[in-house]
């Protein structure tokens, strides 16, 4: 079967050049819920006689679940002006048997059509 390379698409530059902003904020929000969990263990364990550390760690805790939740927000954000993974499943190609191909250049963008 011959292939024909369709020209570039808007959609596919698109996705490409804002995967490292969205990485980003997936893989801090991944450390945020880490350090929440490790911050509630601490939390946990049977207070100190003199129990300063408790406060601190709790502001902090309380800290890294808002940071959490402000990511996974912004992540699974609906409004098409903004970057997030709905955005992103949006300008996804939706069945019909057609793929995407990424140069390995990541300069050339073009879908593989049968002919």
């Amino acid at each position: 079967m011959v292939q024909r390379l369709v020209p570039v698409n808007p959609s596919a530059e698109y996705i490409v050049a804002h995967a490292d902003r969205l990485i980003t904020v997936a893989t801090r929000c991944v450390f945020s819920f880490g350090s929440a969990d490790g911050l509630n263990d601490l939390l946990l364990t049977p207070d100190d006689p003199h129990g300063d550390w408790r406060q601190p760690v709790s502001v902090l805790h309380r800290d890294a679940l808002m940071m959490a939740a402000l990511r996974v927000s912004i992540l699974l954000d609906r409004d098409d002006q903004m970057l997030s993974f709905q955005a992103i499943h949006r300008l996804l190609p939706q069945g019909g048997g057609k793929r995407w191909k990424i140069g390995t250049d990541q300069t050339t963008f073009c879908r593989h059509e049968p002919t």
